[in-house]
């Protein structure tokens, strides 16, 4: 059976929350107790860490051989957990001829965005590294601008990202979230560019113009693998 691809332990919080999101996705498409087809290839992230966010080529030449074995497998489209290492993702099939498609997050960000009517701002909400750097910026189409977050929100946002990477903090995640939508206040879409944020975003309901990257891709992986 045909299985979705995904390159995960980096880090494997991140990984299992990304796990159960495509089989809850799995299961409401499908009806109860389907679980999606996966194969899933760990890394050990401790090593790759030591990497990120600057040394990308090496961070390429460490991934690039469980690149080339999934594309390998029976899978329809593979996913790499972790949003900062599509840089090295990118050199990698630059590099390679890869046939099996990734759910490139840059891609899928430019996708939504083109989808999207009467809103003309975006922030996008990562590492302070990603909300500084030009990467993700560099998808998002030319008719909407990008706002370039304060040093305030930058420490705040990373902050959070750095809790939800080892457990959880309700009342930080309201805190941080009261402090984005209180500084945006209208005709801002925020793009949450890290599975730690997303985790700790998902406990706040009923969000308006908030688009997460997780579901972007995991939506684009579910497309491609037969019910």
């Amino acid at each position: 059976m045909s299985s979705i691809g995904i390159i995960g332990g980096i880090g494997y919080r991140a990984t299992s929350y990304f796990y159960e999101k495509i089989n809850t996705l799995y299961e409401q498409k499908n009806g109860k107790g389907n679980s999606c087809p996966i194969l899933l290839v760990s890394l050990n992230f401790k090593e790759i860490n030591a990497l990120l966010p600057y040394e990308m080529e090496k961070v390429a030449d460490l991934i690039s051989p469980t690149i080339k074995y999934l594309d390998q497998q029976d899978i329809t489209s593979a996913i790499m957990i972790n949003n900062t290492m599509h840089k090295a993702l990118d050199i990698v099939l630059n590099k390679n001829k890869i046939i099996k498609p990734y759910c490139h997050i840059g891609n899928l960000i430019n996708q939504k965005l083109n989808e999207v009517e009467d809103v003309s701002n975006i922030i996008i909400l990562g590492t302070a590294f990603t909300m500084q750097d030009e990467y993700l910026k560099s998808f998002v189409p030319e008719n909407y601008n990008l706002i370039a977050p304060s040093e305030e929100i930058i420490e705040q946002v990373d902050a959070l990202r750095k809790i939800y990477f080892e457990s959880a903090n309700e009342a930080k995640t309201k805190e941080c979230y009261q402090l984005l939508t209180k500084t945006y206040l209208e005709n801002v879409i925020f793009i949450v560019a890290c599975t730690e944020l997303s985790m700790a975003f998902s406990t706040i309901k009923n969000k308006i113009n908030w688009v997460d990257t997780i579901d972007l891709q995991c939506e684009a992986a579910l497309k491609t693998i037969k019910n």
